[in-house]
């Protein structure tokens, strides 16, 4: 038998032992709970971050170059920055037409050398009818920047969709966007058959920036 200073001891040692044991299994427990949480929460806020693709659209939005004095609240001013200088148009606020992304096959970009106008053509026609003239001007033969072209594959049913707007909308011009981004000013210009295709020029030449732009649907995307 032993004396009770003995059994004390032991008794003691025993709990200290407990405890041990206790705090190693809640530390485990706290590094388990840690792991979990390091490797969930990127891929919570990359679900997060991430555009849904199905909520994606490119937007055209009507474009004139007066603002209209019948409710003008509706429209928004954009000023433009191309080879005619820097001047305002006026967009409607609400898009006429949308494309879903998941309507669209492909995207192709390719760049493409434009001319630069001769100094002479350019500031007789500007001196007469601002920079909003529609007339064509005479091109050099200087070879100019790069910019973009984008040519959209559609779904056979989106292609008839747009077809009938594009048609309906001939000659007229629109802030074509994709998101909150400006990709440019497009104008319908002839008559779109069946092909489901459409082709427009860039505002942004810099294949970076376009890089970052289409990130969201770069599966989409195909380079020249």
């Amino acid at each position: 038998m032993l004396s009770p200073e003995v059994d004390a001891i032991m008794n003691h040692r025993r709990i200290k032992s407990r405890l041990i044991s206790l705090n190693t299994t809640a530390k485990s427990i706290f590094l388990c709970i840690i792991f979990v949480v390091l490797a969930v929460t990127p891929k919570v806020l990359e679900s997060s971050q991430a555009p849904n693709q199905k909520d994606l659209t490119f937007d055209f939005f009507r474009v004139v170059h007066k603002l209209p004095s019948e409710q003008p609240e509706k429209w928004q001013s954009i000023k433009i920055n191309d080879r005619r200088g820097s001047y305002l148009v006026y967009a409607e606020r609400v898009a006429s037409f949308r494309i879903p992304v998941n309507e669209i096959v492909s995207i192709t970009l390719e760049p493409e050398r434009t001319r630069v106008l001769k100094a002479e053509d350019l500031k007789k026609e500007t001196s007469k009818t601002g920079p909003q003239s529609k007339k064509d001007y005479k091109l050099d033969t200087q070879q100019g920047d790069y910019v973009y072209k984008a040519t959209f594959s559609l779904s056979k049913s989106e292609g008839r969709r747009h077809e009938e707007f594009a048609n309906a909308n001939e000659g007229a011009r629109f802030d074509f966007r994709f998101g909150d981004k400006r990709l440019g000013v497009a104008q319908f210009i002839g008559s779109f058959g069946g092909a489901g295709e459409f082709t427009t020029f860039l505002k942004e030449n810099e294949r970076p920036k376009l890089m970052e732009i289409f990130a969201p649907i770069k599966d989409k995307v195909i380079w020249k």
